[in-house]
């Protein structure tokens, strides 16, 4: 049975909030220093926000926040050292489950990744999507709302189970926003909104607090949630940032671990990256129980030249194998085994060529590769350009998806596949214009993909879904990936 209290005992509980209230401030205060240095892209038409980047801001603000810092720093340290001590007795994953709900998939199984870039809001800042509390309130609702309009409830046998659509309907529901999923019809490419999902993975929430309200929001529909998961130590992540990762599903989750990393660098090595595992039980049939097994990771960012994500690829092949075989039992049968997560490497770019040939991607499919270095023309990609997130054609689901589905504005919003090095350069680089300032449309325009969800070869599933979802739009700097599988 999973533990569902963070603590062995309340009053550790009790102590961990407390020497967490003692850091707070300092975080606070941190946060808004680095965002007054922070020269940003976006603006919103209000006197508060004109004020907030005016000459006063910018420079008396950041005085009065390090005359305050330096006056509570003794707080933050006692904080911060007694709360680390606390931190070796927690669990390394926090876990909430709801079973008075129940979900039958009948063989056909949705799965979802998603970064949803809910760090620390200096970080969100950085990125040109700043207010990371807001953003992690509105994208749960936004999730649970929707998710719950894609299950029906089955009064004859008391569960929640998936909205067929016709095939009528299966043809516009991209288009349309329309919640379900098709059995007589597959359907590839870009879509607003996503399938009714089994699971779906998460990766960058590596802020506590956004953690939180994150996963609150979700659970009015998802009943079993892994979030917050880290270790915490030096080497792991030096005292400062979770994993980011977490995992929502319908189903009863029945075994989890968590692997940190063993090689991280650079910004990496502050948070504890690194690779969450679970098996979810999903029915009993004939005294057989039917599994499934789920990981997610979020993979090295801007490597440069260190050879870090091939690493990365061949510690989640290892241990997948390993959780796999420490799990499995006798009287079980395993319907889906499934890697989700942004692996910050797409098929097609030089600089990702060997990475791309690692063999985790022969026992793993991804579906949209046509063979390393050759994507499917219906594929596009998912890492956005940051400095035009906000821009008005693509504030709403239909409105990025109509730009993805066009050759010009998926370049101008989506990265391209031709990267020749991993550098922070990818954060701000635009598309590449000629003599006269005109766009120069490439074959690769618009195609970095690099968030995945690969299934293991040995179940032998079909593929009757795979899309590119835009349900989030402005919220976030990726676009999400969902794939249904039937067995």
């Amino acid at each position: 049975m999973l533990p569902k209290q963070p603590y062995p005992s309340s009053a550790l509980e009790n102590l961990d909030k407390l020497l967490y209230l003692c850091r707070k401030p300092t975080l606070w205060l941190f946060n808004e220093l680095v965002c007054s240095l922070i020269v940003i892209f976006y603006h919103e038409k209000s006197y508060w926000k004109v004020f907030r980047r005016s000459t006063l801001y910018c420079f008396v603000c950041p005085l009065v926040y390090i005359v305050v810092l330096f006056a509570i720093f003794p707080l933050f340290i006692f904080g911060f050292v007694c709360g680390h001590v606390v931190q070796h007795f927690r669990q390394p994953y926090l876990y909430i489950e709801n079973k008075t709900k129940t979900f039958r998939s009948n063989g056909l199984y949705s799965f979802a990744t998603a970064n949803l870039c809910l760090g620390p809001e200096f970080v969100g800042v950085t990125n040109n999507l700043p207010h990371t509390a807001e953003r992690a309130k509105f994208m749960g609702e936004n999730l649970a709302k929707q998710q719950a309009s894609c299950w029906l409830y089955d009064t004859e046998n008391h569960c929640h189970v998936k909205h067929v659509l016709t095939n009528s309907e299966s043809g516009q529901n991209c288009e349309q926003n329309m919640n379900g999923i098709s059995l007589e019809s597959d359907v590839y490419g870009v879509c607003t909104s996503f399938p009714p999902l089994d699971l779906i993975c998460f990766q960058e929430i590596l802020d506590k607090e956004n953690s939180e309200v994150f996963s609150k929001e979700i659970h009015k529909h998802f009943p079993y949630i892994v979030y917050d998961v880290r270790y915490d130590g030096w080497k792991s992540n030096h005292f400062v940032l979770n994993s980011g990762l977490g995992i929502a599903s319908v189903h009863p989750i029945i075994d989890v671990d968590f692997k940190v990393f063993e090689k991280k660098i650079k910004f990496c090595a502050y948070t504890c990256k690194g690779l969450l595992m679970c098996k979810v039980l999903l029915d009993e049939v004939d005294n057989k129980r039917q599994v499934g097994y789920v990981y997610t990771s979020h993979l090295q960012a801007y490597q440069g030249d260190s050879p870090v994500i091939q690493q990365q690829l061949s510690q989640i092949e290892r241990c997948t194998a390993e959780f796999r075989e420490q799990t499995f039992r006798d009287d079980e049968m395993v319907m889906f085994d499934v890697i989700c997560g942004d692996f910050n490497l797409d098929n097609m770019s030089p600089a990702d060529s060997e990475e791309a040939n690692h063999p985790l991607f022969m026992k793993y499919h991804d579906f949209v590769r046509v063979r390393p270095g050759k994507d499917h023309d219906w594929a596009v990609g998912t890492e956005r350009r940051q400095r035009v997130i906000h821009n008005p054609e693509v504030q709403t689901a239909s409105g990025l998806a109509k730009s993805l589905k066009d050759p010009y504005y998926r370049q101008l919003h989506v990265l391209d596949a031709n990267v020749q090095e991993h550098s922070v350069n990818l954060m701000t680089v635009m598309p590449e214009v000629d003599e006269h300032g005109n766009m120069v449309l490439l074959p690769e325009g618009g195609k970095r993909r690099i968030d995945y969800v690969l299934h293991n070869l040995e179940e032998n599933l079909s593929v009757k879904a795979y899309q590119f979802v835009t349900q989030f739009a402005s919220q976030t700097d990726h676009i999400p990936v969902s794939v249904t599988l039937k067995s």
